[in-house]
């Protein structure tokens, strides 16, 4: 799951909160703790405000929509979220994908259309929610100044798991002196993944919000967070900022199955090579020589192809969709969840592999030896 900290498992009592909002935020939905949540937000993400949607979908559907018309143009990873893409053909903009993390083709892109239209965007995920990879987002605020567009980044599975405070991506590469602070002119992510609870915010300035306030249609016409949501998400938040030994943590297990994972490919490069010799060898042989057949499935592959950089998320390749529902099946049966995710979700068939702050060394050993 995506509970990267664990804290989908806090327990939560709250007394004298009204069970629903009874309406929409400019109708009767608004409340003192849910504008004190959005200062919470944008102080957190050092912007000048933020807003709450009910969900990363809303907000990336109704900021994007609302932000982008057909007079403009927008340059889109082609591997970003579906809720982008909808966002995207809902805005009317004329719509450029590059390819998947390629910096250069969506510098080709840029210098072959940019100039056509009013109002440029560059959208990308931080962490691709499926492949566990991250976007060069220093390679794209260098192209701001040359073709300038504004950068819209969709934070939601680095939201809890990325910077001192968890504040995502873009702010552990400020953190590292990598690029400069008010770079990223629209930063979204979501409360439902590290943060355990639900619903989404977009932080930026304080023009932006006032726009997105007046014309984001998710916004406008949906119905005001419960209170209870609103009390969650703030106490979640408090434990997310401060959850520095759960961050650690992740990291460590992050780091140690990654360790496993080219241990195990090291292992398997040799045991091919001396299957190979001994095909070779037999190959030679008299007739009546013999050699050990080799059934065991754990050796079926030649090496592991996984993705992942340093996030909660690896993403293990198979050949085929029998392969990963039948591995699934067998880690299930074993108390392991893993979900097999097939195309058209993603273009290879794949274990999407989530690691969490508390799993145990021991878990990820049980895992690796029932995957091979």
């Amino acid at each position: 799951s995506n509970d990267y900290l664990g804290l989908a498992k806090e327990d939560f009592v709250f007394d004298n909160l009204k069970s629903g909002s009874t309406g929409s935020r400019l109708i009767t939905g608004n409340s003192p703790d849910l504008e004190l949540l959005e200062k919470e937000i944008a102080t957190w993400k050092k912007t000048e405000a933020a807003l709450f949607f009910g969900s990363g979908y809303l907000a990336n559907l109704g900021a994007i929509s609302a932000l982008a018309g057909p007079a403009d143009v927008i340059f889109s990873d082609e591997l970003n979220h579906s809720c982008i893409l909808d966002g995207i053909r809902l805005s009317g903009a004329k719509k450029y994908f590059y390819r998947n993390l390629d910096i250069n083709h969506l510098q080709e892109l840029l210098k072959e259309h940019r100039a056509k239209y009013q109002n440029a965007f560059v959208i990308t995920d931080t962490v691709f929610s499926m492949q566990g990879t991250c976007a060069d987002l220093k390679s794209i605020i260098d192209l701001k100044q040359e073709f300038n567009f504004s950068v819209y980044i969709d934070e939601a599975h680095a939201t809890g798991t990325m910077g001192r405070q968890g504040a995502g991506l873009y702010a552990s590469l400020v953190e590292q002196n990598q690029v400069i602070a008010n770079q990223v002119e629209v930063q979204m992510g979501t409360f439902s993944k590290a943060c355990g609870v639900e619903g989404a915010y977009i932080a930026g300035s304080k023009v932006l919000i006032e726009y997105l306030i007046n014309f984001a249609r998710t916004f406008i016409y949906s119905t005001a967070p419960s209170p209870y949501v609103v009390a969650m998400v703030r106490q979640n938040l408090s434990r997310l900022v401060n959850a520095d030994e759960e961050r650690k943590l992740l990291n460590e297990n992050i780091e140690y199955l990654r360790q496993k994972l080219d241990s195990l490919n090291r292992h398997l490069a040799k045991h091919r090579f001396a299957v190979d010799v001994a095909r070779k060898k037999v190959a030679t042989m008299p007739l009546g020589g013999s050699c050990a057949k080799d059934n065991s499935d754990f050796h079926k592959r030649s090496n592991v192809d996984y993705q992942n950089d340093l996030t909660p998320i690896f993403s293990v390749v198979f050949a085929t969709n029998q392969e990963i529902l039948h591995l699934s099946e067998k880690l299930l049966l074993n108390k392991i969840l893993v979900k097999a995710i097939r195309p058209p979700t993603v273009p290879q068939p794949c274990l999407r592999i989530c690691v969490h702050s508390d799993h145990k060394k021991e878990d990820l050993d049980k895992l690796i030896s029932l995957l091979y």
